[in-house]
């Protein structure tokens, strides 16, 4: 797996909070030493050009820069500590070709012997270590994921194999690949855990489960057993760009400029040439970002755009389908059909959306407060959550309207699956319960309990753990919290909560 990288890599790892400038200083010295079989200091040799600088006070920084003409690549190792904790930024550049598709991507063994070598003084999570093969069936799996979900957290590669089998020669393989990038470990394919970890499919043994954080929290991807034992660069490859693409806080690039400024700062230690080089790399580096955050923030832009357009053409198709099922039901022709309002009009907002429904939506009994929709109001997706709040309130109406006329039977999942006829689709992801940790802790349970009638609950509160996931989109994702008393003797349902994603255990 040596030679050319193909693309950029750039890997954060947090170090432990005790690491000192001497401890670094050996395991940089102890990977050039293996991987080039040369010294910590800078040198210039036929084939490598090292680059050594540090500063030496409490809160250090340093950086090494192995420019390796052999396989074309710079690796630029930089590290610092400050009041926030020690970090180390490697970055695997290409000498050429820098802009080759990031498909390619895969750590050269250079880069994964340095990232074995660093493996000792990174912190482990909850006592596990990344270089040591896990047994997960004896952790608590939600305390962990929980875990990982905080930034610069490594990821989990898991093993499923069979009752008191040990992971395959081709598992074995990816786990040692990466375990400078994940918490490596395996588990049998029987044990319960598994369901934990978003699957779609329970994993086969044999199979290689990829939990990754994402902006979106924790995702889990499953590498099968053939993909493993056929096309196992192309499987690591995958995880790779998985891994790599985890967000980082924003504040770091500005915590490794204040580093660099400082090793800028010991001229006794920098020729000119070298700090107005590293001044030049930072600037571009400074610019490029820029680039890139106006580029994202265009095409996000042009995205929200594109998805209210197509809600709204949606919505059109939908109530003409309604329109045409009503027509060829009742009179057998298609008529002239002029659309309600409620099938007319779409929403600028979610309050727009929230007050629209407590006007025409007979059948939901709204009590939810507009600070949650107006917290929803001001982020960028305004127009589109409007829009998908007042579709999930319609189609609760519709579904409600159906079973008090008796045109349906069944609870909000079946509707979902199956709407009464000319009924509104329910678009939404519905949840009828909560997890069980967020229901067995009194303060996360409490923040669900919300205000009904004596006659559907003589407390005058219910907890609504049923609930409509409006969107994607991490902590701020749109929920609507709801009670469901279709079938008892209000035949209504209850809208406690619109607004932001309530905090889960996972919170915490």
């Amino acid at each position: 797996m040596g030679g050319y990288t193909g693309a950029p890599i750039s890997v954060v790892l947090e170090l432990e909070a005790t690491a000192t400038l001497l401890r670094v200083e050996h395991a940089l010295g102890e990977w050039l030493e293996k991987a080039h079989g040369v010294s910590l200091e800078s040198a210039d040799r036929d084939e490598l050009v090292v680059e050594w600088r540090k500063s030496e006070d409490d809160n250090f920084a340093c950086q090494l820069v192995a420019s390796d003409v052999g396989d074309q690549t710079r690796r630029t190792i930089t590290v610092f500590s400050d009041g926030n904790g020690v970090i180390a930024i490697i970055d695997e550049t290409p000498l050429g070709a820098p802009h080759a598709l990031h498909t390619i991507v895969d750590l050269s063994e250079r880069l994964r012997l340095l990232l074995s070598t660093l493996l000792p003084i990174t912190p482990g999570v909850m006592g596990l270590r990344r270089g040591e093969l896990t047994d997960f069936a004896a952790v608590d799996s939600k305390e962990l994921l929980s875990e990982l979900e905080e930034d610069l957290k490594p990821g989990m590669l898991v093993a499923v194999t069979a009752d008191d089998a040990a992971p395959s020669i081709a598992q074995q393989a990816l786990l040692s690949d990466l375990s400078g990038l994940a918490i490596v470990g395996s588990i049998s394919a029987a044990a319960p855990l598994l369901t934990q970890f978003g699957t779609s499919l329970a994993p086969r043994a044999g199979s290689v489960v990829n939990i990754a954080r994402t902006a979106n929290g924790l995702d889990a991807h499953v590498v099968a057993s053939t993909s493993l034992r056929t096309k196992l660069d192309s499987a690591r490859r995958v995880v790779v760009r998985r891994q790599l693409s985890a967000p980082v806080p924003f504040d770091l690039e500005r915590r490794r400029s204040a580093a660099m400024s400082k090793l800028l700062a010991g001229g006794h230690e920098l020729d000119l040439p070298t700090a107005l080089l590293l001044l030049d790399e930072e600037s571009q580096r400074a610019n490029e970002l820029d680039n890139r955050l106006k580029e994202t923030a265009t095409q996000l832009e042009r995205a929200f755009e594109e998805q209210d357009d197509a809600l709204s053409d949606l919505d059109d198709a939908l109530s003409r389908l309604r329109y045409l099922e009503r027509a060829f039901k009742e009179l057998g022709e298609i008529p002239t059909v002029e659309a309600d309002f409620d099938d007319d009009w779409r929403p600028d907002s979610s309050v727009d959306a929230l007050v629209a429904a407590r006007e025409v939506l007979e059948f939901l009994v709204i009590t939810a407060s507009e600070d949650g929709c107006g917290e929803l109001d001001t982020q960028q997706k305004r127009g589109i959550w409007g829009k998908k709040i007042w579709m999930a309130l319609r189609a609760l109406n519709d579904y409600c309207r159906a079973k008090a006329e008796g045109r349906f039977s069944g609870d909000i999942a079946k509707y979902r699956d199956d709407p009464a006829s000319g009924g509104i689709s329910l678009l939404a992801e519905y949840a009828a319960h909560e997890s069980e940790p967020t229901t067995n802790r009194p303060n996360l349970k409490a923040m669900r309990m919300f205000g009904v009638p004596a006659t559907v609950d003589p407390a005058g509160k219910v907890y609504m753990e049923q609930h409509l996931k409006v969107d994607k989109g991490g902590a701020l994702a749109p929920r609507i919290h709801l009670y469901d008393d279709s079938g008892g003797l209000s035949q209504r349902i209850y809208i406690g909560y619109i607004g932001p994603h309530l905090p889960t255990w996972s919170s915490f």
